[in-house]
């Protein structure tokens, strides 16, 4: 009999906001509900949630430990950084430094590494910049800053032999994005199959 647990730990966008649907993660625990149902409970797949709307790299290092270590996973899914990126006028501060991203993101392969040597970081979307430029009054959304932190995922996960799966280029901003910035029931859909066919590819699942 085999069991697999997948722990998903990311921001708003891992959680779902504002899809009826529950989002990419929610799309991919019904998927692996499919798979168990298939096999007559010979094999067992839990998904677990753990998005929380606003979390940064710094959010989701502080709570790695006690959130997996209950579920004992076998693959953690990190999907975070966007709220990293974001920045304020008029100094245009980021929310989190470059340097401490970075930081940030070697802890959690490390930390995570404590637990599995199944780890898998979700690269970061685009965002709508019409939209997003202010999100919110002094909350600003760029492509090029959130590029750049995508980019520091990309090499510090080939440096360290994780696995990294680039969802930039994705979701079309026209399209794909309920309000510049969260995907909507397509963008999820999306995500949900570029995530799945991922995991697959590499027998993750």
């Amino acid at each position: 009999m085999k069991t697999v647990n997948l722990c998903l730990l990311g921001d708003s966008i891992s959680y779902g906001a504002w899809d009826v649907s529950g989002g990419w993660v929610d799309r991919l625990r019904s998927y692996l509900h499919g798979i168990t149902l298939a096999s007559r409970f010979q094999s067992y797949y839990f998904a677990y949630h753990l998005g929380i709307p606003g979390d940064t790299t710094g959010d989701v290092l502080a709570r790695l430990g006690y959130e997996t270590e209950a579920r004992e996973p076998h693959v953690i899914v990190l999907a975070v950084g966007i709220n990293d990126a974001r920045w304020r006028v008029p100094e245009q501060i980021p929310h989190v430094d470059e340097a401490v991203f970075r930081r940030n993101i070697e802890t959690l392969i490390t930390e995570g590494r404590r637990f599995t040597q199944s780890l898998v970081f979700v690269g970061l979307t685009s965002v709508d910049e019409s939209k997003t430029m202010p999100f919110e009054p002094n909350c600003y959304f760029e492509n090029e800053r959130i590029r750049r932190y995508d980019t520091i995922i990309r090499e510090l996960t080939a440096a360290a032999g994780v696995l990294y799966l680039s969802a930039y280029d994705a979701l079309s901003p026209a399209e794909d994005l309920e309000d510049g910035l969260h995907p909507n029931a397509r963008g999820h859909e999306k995500l949900f199959l570029l995530v799945r066919d991922f995991l697959l590819q590499y027998n993750l699942i």
